[in-house]
Formats: structure tokens, C-alpha cells, sequence
């Protein structure tokens, strides 16, 4: 049986097809490691020789995988497959004896990655040199992987799942885009069978994957980073989905696709996440580690969130058959039954057990009944609860027979029960709580449970009672359980009066956990877990004790520590976010750029460095709010708050409080008043006063009784492209809080810009070695005539669009030789530039971000001008391509040079033009500019009123369409208007479309 698409037969087999047809693309970042397809097929093949030759795996092998995240597991994960037997990756900081229990299960002879006491050997591949892969024999129904999953008998089960679980799911895939774009996030457990989702959905079709740093929890922070480094598709659980819309909403700008499942979806989450990010995919996932990953998707939409039950499992996945049964039979339309899963994604049964459990196989067809309970309706599958006793805790399957037993196994414990505590007014289970008979004290039995099971499966809270509710049938009444259990947490709430310090630092500690840890008051030598928190509920508390103490504090440091008495001192004395009140008292050195714009602003050239924001606002708008929300923000961000003063030096000195102010536009009525468009955009460009501190300004009119619209005008000198974004999202946050009568509480720490680097002489020399013999453009169309009047965007700006289908063959195209699209524009651009002037020896002008992970929240100019060499005498297009990509690869680590120095060491003459480039070049692709203002805020981008460079050509991602606009504008004295489109078209040429 083969493949539609790939004709693979294997996970491995496809990721090689991939690998063969574009050897230099990206497969797997971690930090500062980037490994191609190449290079990981290479050196995989290397360990598949060696587990063949030197540790003697062999077919139906599972070998135990015990690593942590790392480029090294992904490459050994792979040579395992290419070994022709499974893998099983168990997580080092288990306990021996669990690790001894699944290796049983296994069968297992020896282990990859670190060993234990009394375990297996670990096998250490040689380092590579060459060896080729064994022969692939592996087929479709050939075993890939084992997923452990608690059982119903209280053993841990090690679910076994084929390669056609994985293949057939991504090759044919009509749930999430898949292709040489796609950049996933890995960051769940790397035991669970999301694994296979963010490795394999992208190194099977073409795409690439991050992974976040080892032991590292993903907050909003960590998302931001990852966003920056270019992912675009992630999958969460639903419980950190949730905590990510409560603590930071806006974390997932720049994502086209978020995937969520392993417990059921947050209706009321999820109208949020949609509500701020429309453009964003939603997608509920649903299936059993059974089935591998997922048997149903639903792309979930605005109407999905009004269902009586909830937001849908969806529709099958392709090569997936689903059965809801009732009563040995198909139920009708309906009805509520078990789901029954079948076809050849379904598994191949448990390893090391002899009974099939839920597997069943009739007519030479498995099928596996999941024990969930579900209904159809409309065509959709609805999800209704378990038809066991198993539940889920942040996407975690828990079967309370596992921890039972291990409890029981205390010769002081008589009888014992498992029951979730759940959130009040929700069936989401937050914590696990135990009660049992016994002489055995709660302190100890979660010493003993601590000692044999993983972390997140001891319970939060031990209760020891006489006996155990039972019901009427003598059986164990597990609604009463969880009464009792929920009585006795409260109980000890209620009497808890513990001898807490009370320094400051106690007293925050307290208020920002008051409700992660339901109230319960910690004490210097409680744990976290003891208290009932969770590790999710780590992320929260990280990501607000940031934003409250301004420090840098870590969620899997806090995670890491023995005590709440630790975890206050770690934050008390966590770093300072080195931004955080840097130059809040004095002046601050202005960076060449900023300085560049001062200057232009001096000698009344301001047309070209404001950045102008317009929205169209359907609704009402309260402006008193408004006022005051934009008042918050000029408080919040220093950049805005500021006078940026020539003398004695380019600096910036902050002023002490806000002075923006709304200024409305509708006291002229009438044909004389002008569009209201037309009215805040001249009233825009009135010039500023950057020396007195009036450095941006805010208009509105009235454009019908039932619209207005809402202009906002920032220099450069104070304001990037990324900073749009965050302005826009930090006044939605303040204006609705204004609207309610109270001021924003801000999610994140404010900050300031880093000063810059000192100058580097070395690196000016580099710069000044490199730019010889380069000279300015020279166009050969000199048609070019200034402007009778002022200039207009109109005649001096100029688009092209490249659709979804085109823009795609182009991502194509550049990935097949490992070069991103950004390098393949630039290509594209300089090729034109070079039809259409004299020379080649001209250089581009490049705006590249200098912001770091600590300055992502920050509005301020926060961007260099670097300095690309056109290629000359590079032939074709494919090596003019290569050679555009080694230029960056030497200009942009060298980017933080101080041009200044440069012109200077050069002695560039003054002649009137630009000195060093006259042409730029910028990719924006930064998040999306969203305001939430009124019933709804459509956002216009308003180009310059003047070019800062004699040609500039910008590539704007097309969110909404898939596709790429290409906006050029011009200066009218030296380019016309035949030029302009001249280069344009010949770049939309060449381009590989």
C-alpha cells in the first residue's frame, strides 16, 4: 500500500523524499542550531548503520529513547525509524522504577540516551563518518513509535502505532496547511503523541520545526520568541490555551494556525482568541494516543461557540472510520454512544500485554473503542464525557486505578480512592486529590507516591478518613468522594491561620496566587505542589511576576525549586529587567538612525519619517475614554514621553507624564470640511516638535453618523513598524479598561530601549574593506521632473500583488534551495535595479530589528540601516540568488556598525544625493496592526508622504489572502513614474512565480 502525494511508505521514507529534493532546506532550529535535511538524512543514516551493525536492533524491536529536548533526539528519533524498528521516548527525570516498568513492557535490551541504576545499557552511536543507511523494508503497518497512557487495570500502557498513523494523516492532510512554509512549534511532552504532530506533520511534507529549549515551559514569552524565529503553526493543549487567552492574549500575533485539543475546548476562550485574532486558524483537535494524534479536526468559527453542546470534535480525518456504538450496534443521528475508531491509522495493540483492551479486529480490520462518549449531529461528532472512570488533567489522560494501586502498595494504607477536583461552576479538572483508611499520614503517602510516580500524577491533596463512601450496591460512590474532598479543602482553607512573614515580598507572593492556589495561604515550607498548583499555573505565575516586580523570572526556574520559601526568595531576587528604569532620571544617546531622522526633522523633512496609522471605526466611540487610553500609553512607553534633542548630542531626555491629547475634527461641516479621510491625514502631517516632546498625535472625525475615523501620527524617531502593533494593542487594553471607569491593568512590564553598543572600530574597518569601489546608482531613464506642488501619494507610489498560488510556488521555490523568501525579494529586487541602471556596483539600503527578547513589548525606534552590495557579474538568475544570500549572510551579523563611522572613513563627497545607498529595500513582517475600538476597526496603511530613499520597495505580506503585495515609492526628483513601474514589473518578472 502506498501513499497518495510522496508514494512513501514511511514516516522515514517520506521525510528522505523531502530531503533528496531540497537538500539545504531548514528541518529542525533549537537555539542557535539550525540542522537542513541534509544534513540531519546524513547523519541519521550514520546511527541507523550503527544500531543495525553495533547494537544488533532487529525487526519488532522497541527501543527505549531517554532524552531530553534536543537536536540530538530528533536525529536519533529518526535513525531509530530508519533502523527498521520503533521507538519509545521516556522522559529522564522518571522514577527508576516506572522507567524500569516501561522498558519491561518493551522488551528492551538496551536504551539510547542516558541509563539509570539497574537499567539497560545505553547504546553511544560513534561519531558520523559516512556510514549509509541500512535497507529500507519498513512498511505502512510496520510499528514507528509506543505512547505510554495510564491503564484501566492501574499498569501503564504502552500504545503501539504504525507508520500509517502518521502518514496517512499528513499526506493527506485537509486540516492544516502543510508545506515548505509550515514552521512548527515542539514543545509538548515529548512522551505524548503530539510529538509526532509538530515533528513529523512538517518533516514528512517539506516544512520545518522549532524546538523550545529543554525543561523550558511555554508562556507568552517564549511564543513571542518562537513567532520571531518564524513559526507559524502550534499546537497547545486546551488548558494551556486557556491560561495563555487569560494571561497574554495578544501572544499569538503572528501565528497563521493554532491547533488545541487533549481536553475539551473553552467556549468562552475561545470567543476571545477569535474575537482579538480573526486571521487566526482555530482548529479543535480530538483522538486517543490509540489512533495517533487526531481522529476528528474542527476548524472552529464565531457560530461553533453558540452550540448547546459545545464547540465540535468535527469531522474525521482522512483514512479514518468512525462508529458511534450503541448497544454493540451504530447508533442513529443523536444519539449518545461509545466513539469506535477504525482503519489502518488505528494501532497495533499494546506492547508487552497480552489482552487487547479497547483494540478489537473483525474482518481483517482493526478498530479501537476509545470509552468516550460522543454524539453526531449535523455530520459533526460532539464529545459528552468518559464511559470510565478516566479523565483529563491538562491534556493528560489520568487513570486513577494507577495511582490507587501505587498508593495501596503502602503496607500503612488501607483503602484508597482517586478523584479529580474541578474548577468551580466547570467539569475542567484543575487538580488529582486522594482519600484513604489507613494509620498512614497524608505527609507521607505523597512522599511515597512522590517516589514511584511522575510528578503530575501526585495528587495535589491526601485526605485520611475511616472509611470510604459507598453506595447502595456497596460499591464506591465517587460523587461523594469528591464531596468529601471538596468539604475538606475548603475545611482547610477556612482553618488555616498560618505563621506567614509578612515583607512585602510575602504580601505579592500571596496576592498574585491567591487564585491559582485556590485560596489556600503557603507557608514558608509548603511545596507547590503540595498547595494544589499545577505547572500550568507556574507559566501564570511567572509570566505575572514579571509583569508586577519588572524582573526576569523564569516559570521552569520557579518549577525547579523545593519550597514556597525558595520560589519568593528566587523572585525577590530574580534580575532586574536591565530596561526597566534605565535612563528613567536622565538622557539617553540616540542611535545613528534615530539621530538620522532628528536631523531630517531639523531641516523640516519630516514627511518621510512619520508613521502614520488610520482606522475606520464602525460605532460608537466613547472619546472621553479614548483620551485617556491614549494618555495610559504615552504614560506606559517612554518613547512617546520624550524630548529628542541635536545638542550637545543626539539624545532623548523623558518628560514625567503624559501631554497627548485627542483632537477632533468635526467643527467644520459641509463640502469645505473634506472627506474625514483627507481630514486626519493633513491633519497628521502638521509638523511635530520633537525638542519640546511632541512626538506624535492623535485625530478623529466623523466620517457618517455611524462611523469615524481614528488617525494616529508617531515619528520615526520614536516608532517602528513592530512598534505599530503593540501601540494598537496596548490602547484597545486601556480604552476598553477606561471605558469601564477604571485604568488598564497591563499584562506585561513596561520598558525601555538598550543604549547601543559602543562603536567598533574593527568592525568599521570590515565595513570600509568591504563598500570599496561601490558608488551611487545611476539611473538610466533621467526623465525624472520634481513636483509643480506638493507631492502625492497617488503619482508616487506604486503596487503589484502576487497571489496566494503564485507567492506559494515562489515559497517553493526559495525553500528548495534553502533561502528564505526575504532573500529571494531581495534578489529579485536588485536584478531589476540593475536592468534599469547603469552599473551594478550600487548598494541597498536595509532596515533590520535590533530588538532582543527583553525589548519585544517596547515601543521605540528600534531598528538599523544595514548596507547590502549589489552582486555584479553573477550570471544567471540561480547565482545571482546565491549570491544575494552570501552578501546577508556577511552583512547582517555585522549589522550593529555605526554607518556614520563608515561614510566617514569612506570621505564620501557631498553631491546632493543620499551618501552610500540611494535605493532600500524592506521585508514587513511584523504583526498584524489590530484595534479594538467601537463594533469593528478596519486598519489602512498609510504610506509616507515622501520616500526615504530615491526608490524603497517594501514586501507586505498579504495575511488575509495568502499572497504578497509589493509596494514601491519613489522620490520625484530623481525617479519617475515610468521608472517606478519599470522596476516593478521587471522584478514581478523574474520572480519564480
Amino acid at each position: 500500500m502506498l501513499v497518495r502525494g510522496t508514494g512513501s511508505n514511511s514516516i522515514h521514507a517520506a521525510f528522505r523524499a523531502h530531503a533528496r529534493r531540497a537538500p539545504g532546506a531548514r528541518a529542525v532550529v533549537a537555539g542557535d542550531r539550525t540542522l537542513t535535511y541534509g544534513e540531519l538524512d546524513r547523519d541519521s543514516d550514520d546511527i541507523a548503520a550503527q544500531l543495525v551493525a553495533s547494537a544488533g536492533v532487529r525487526p519488532g524491536d522497541c527501543v527505549p529513547v531517554v532524552m531530553g529536548r534536543s537536536v540530538e533526539l530528533v536525529v536519533t528519533l529518526l535513525a531509530v525509524l530508519k533502523a527498521g524498528v520503533a521507538y519509545a521516548v521516556l522522559d529522564p527525570s522518571w522514577t527508576p522504577s516506572r522507567l524500569d516498568a516501561a522498558v519491561r513492557h518493551l522488551g528492551a535490551e538496551l536504551v539510547l540516551g542516558v541509563s539509570w541504576p539497574g537499567g539497560p545499557r545505553a547504546f553511544t552511536p560513534a561519531p558520523p563518518h559516512g556510514r549509509p543507511a541500512p535497507p529500507d523494508r519498513a512498511g505502512l503497518q510496520d510499528p514507528a513509535s509506543v505512547f505510554f497512557t495510564s491503564g484501566t487495570t492501574g499498569e501503564p500502557k504502552g500504545a503501539l502505532v504504525p507508520h500509517a498513523g502518521a502518514v496517512l494523516l499528513f499526506d493527506r492532510c485537509d486540516f492544516m496547511r502543510l508545506d515548505e512554509t509550515t514552521v512548527t512549534l515542539q514543545a509538548a511532552a515529548l512522551q505524548w503523541d503530539a510529538l509526532t504532530l509538530e515533528l513529523w506533520s512538517v518533516l514528512t511534507t517539506g516544512g520545518s520545526v522549532r524546538l523550545i529549549g529543554d525543561g523550558v515551559f511555554l508562556d507568552g514569552t517564549e511564543l513571542r520568541a518562537a513567532v520571531r524565529d518564524g513559526v507559524n503553526t502550534t499546537w497547545l493543549t486546551a488548558s494551556v490555551f486557556a491560561m495563555l487567552v487569560d494571561e497574554d492574549l495578544d501572544c499569538f500575533a503572528g501565528l497563521r494556525h493554532v491547533l488545541t485539543g487533549g481536553e475539551r475546548m473553552s467556549v468562552p476562550h475561545a470567543r476571545r482568541f477569535l474575537t482579538r485574532h480573526p486571521d487566526i486558524a482555530l482548529t479543535n483537535g480530538y483522538g486517543p494516543v490509540e489512533a495517533t494524534v487526531f481522529v476528528t479536526t474542527h476548524r472552529v468559527r464565531e457560530a461553533d461557540l453558540d452550540a448547546d453542546l459545545g464547540v465540535p470534535l468535527g469531522t474525521a480525518v482522512p483514512s479514518t472510520e468512525l462508529v458511534v456504538e450503541v448497544d454493540g450496534g451504530s447508533g442513529d443521528e443523536g444519539c449518545v454512544g461509545e466513539l469506535v475508531v477504525s482503519g489502518p491509522r488505528v494501532g497495533l495493540g499494546y506492547v508487552g500485554r497480552d489482552d487487547p483492551a479497547g483494540f478489537r479486529l473483525a474482518g481483517g480490520t482493526r478498530a479501537y473503542a476509545t470509552g468516550d462518549l460522543v454524539s453526531r449531529r449535523d455530520g459533526l461528532f460532539y464529545f459528552h464525557g468518559r464511559a470510565d472512570r478516566q479523565f483529563k488533567l491538562r491534556g493528560l489522560r489520568i487513570e486513577p486505578g494507577e495511582i490507587e494501586r501505587v498508593a495501596a502498595g503502602h503496607p500503612d494504607v488501607g483503602s484508597c480512592a482517586v478523584a479529580p477536583m474541578r474548577a468551580a461552576g466547570s467539569d475542567t479538572v484543575e487538580a488529582l486529590a486522594l482519600v484513604h483508611t489507613g494509620t498512614c499520614s497524608p505527609d507521607v503517602l505523597r512522599a511515597h507516591l512522590r517516589s514511584v510516580l511522575p510528578p503530575q500524577l501526585v495528587p495535589s491533596l491526601v485526605v485520611a478518613v475511616e472509611r470510604l463512601p459507598l453506595n447502595a450496591h456497596g460499591k464506591l460512590n465517587g460523587a461523594a468522594v469528591e464531596a468529601l474532598l471538596a468539604e475538606h479543602r475548603d475545611a482547610q482553607k477556612s482553618a488555616l491561620t498560618p505563621a506567614i512573614p509578612t515583607d512585602p515580598a510575602w504580601a505579592g507572593f500571596v496576592a498574585l496566587t491567591h487564585d491559582l492556589l485556590r485560596g489556600a495561604v503557603p507557608r514558608p515550607d509548603d511545596t507547590w505542589w503540595g498547595l494544589g498548583g499545577s505547572s500550568l499555573d507556574l507559566v501564570k505565575l511567572a509570566i505575572r511576576a514579571s509583569a508586577t516586580f519588572g524582573r526576569d523570572v523564569p516559570a521552569h526556574t520557579l518549577g525547579s525549586l523545593a519550597t514556597i520559601g525558595d520560589m519568593v526568595a528566587a523572585i525577590a531576587s530574580a534580575p532586574a529587567d536591565a530596561d526597566a528604569d534605565h535612563g528613567a532620571a536622565g538622557t539617553r544617546p540616540l542611535t545613528d538612525t534615530q539621530a538620522g531622522f532628528l536631523l531630517q526633522h531639523a531641516m523640516g523633512e519630516d514627511d518621510a519619517a512619520l508613521n502614520a496609522m488610520v482606522w475606520r471605526i464602525e460605532g460608537d466611540v466613547d472619546r472621553t475614554a479614548l483620551g485617556e487610553a491614549l494618555r495610559d500609553v504615552e504614560t506606559r512607553h517612554t518613547a512617546l514621553r520624550s524630548r529628542y534633542l541635536l545638542e550637545p548630542m543626539p539624545q532623548t531626555a523623558p518628560l514625567a507624564g503624559p501631554r497627548v491629547t485627542l483632537v477632533g475634527l468635526d467643527t467644520c461641516d459641509g463640502p469645505e470640511a473634506g472627506p474625514a479621510l483627507d481630514r486626519v491625514l493633513d491633519a497628521l502631517h502638521e509638523p511635530l516638535d520633537l525638542e519640546s516632546g511632541l512626538v506624535w498625535r492623535a485625530v478623529i472625525a466623523a466620517g457618517s453618523s455611524t462611523s469615524s475615523v481614528l488617525g494616529i501620527g508617531v515619528h520615526h524617531v520614536a516608532f517602528d513598524g513592530w512598534s505599530e502593533s503593540l501601540l494598537a494593542r496596548d490602547l484597545s487594553l486601556a480604552y476598553e479598561s477606561r471605558r469601564h471607569g477604571r485604568p488598564p491593568a497591563w499584562r506585561t512590564a513596561p520598558g525601555t530601549p538598550r543604549e547601543a553598543p559602543p562603536a567598533d572600530p574593527g568592525l568599521t574597518a570590515s565595513w570600509v574593506r568591504h563598500l570599496q569601489g561601490a558608488v551611487d546608482i545611476t539611473w538610466r531613464d533621467r526623465s525624472a521632473t520634481p513636483c509643480a506642488g506638493p507631492c502625492t501619494t497617488a503619482t508616487h507610489v506604486a503596487e503589484r500583488l502576487v497571489p496566494a498560488e503564485h507567492a506559494a510556488v515562489l515559497r517553493a521555490w526559495a525553500a528548495a534551495r534553502g533561502q528564505s523568501l526575504f532573500s529571494v525579494t531581495l534578489a529579485a529586487y536588485t536584478w531589476a535595479l540593475a536592468e534599469h541602471s547603469e552599473h551594478a556596483a550600487f548598494l541597498v539600503g536595509l532596515p533590520t530589528r535590533r530588538r532582543s527578547t527583553s525589548e519585544v513589548d517596547v515601543i521605540g525606534c528600534l531598528i538599523d540601516v544595514t548596507c547590502l552590495r549589489a552582486p555584479s557579474g553573477a550570471g544567471d538568475w540561480p547565482a545571482h540568488v546565491k549570491a544575494v544570500a552570501e552578501e546577508l549572510r556577511w552583512c547582517l551579523p555585522r549589522s550593529t556598525v555605526s554607518l556614520r563611522d563608515v561614510r566617514q572613513a569612506l570621505s564620501l563627497p557631498s553631491n546632493g544625493r543620499q551618501r552610500l545607498y540611494q535605493v532600500m529595500f524592506a521585508y514587513q513582517d511584523h504583526p498584524t496592526t489590530a484595534l479594538e475600538v467601537g463594533d469593528r476597526a478596519a486598519y489602512t496603511r498609510v504610506p509616507p508622504r515622501r520616500a526615504p530613499a530615491e526608490l524603497l520597495l517594501e514586501i507586505v505580506p498579504d495575511d488575509e489572502r495568502g499572497g504578497l503585495r509589493l509596494v514601491a515609492s519613489r522620490q520625484c526628483e530623481h525617479v519617475s513614474c515610468r521608472l517606478l513601474d519599470a522596476v516593478l514589473d521587471t522584478m514581478l518578472a523574474r520572480l519564480p512565480t
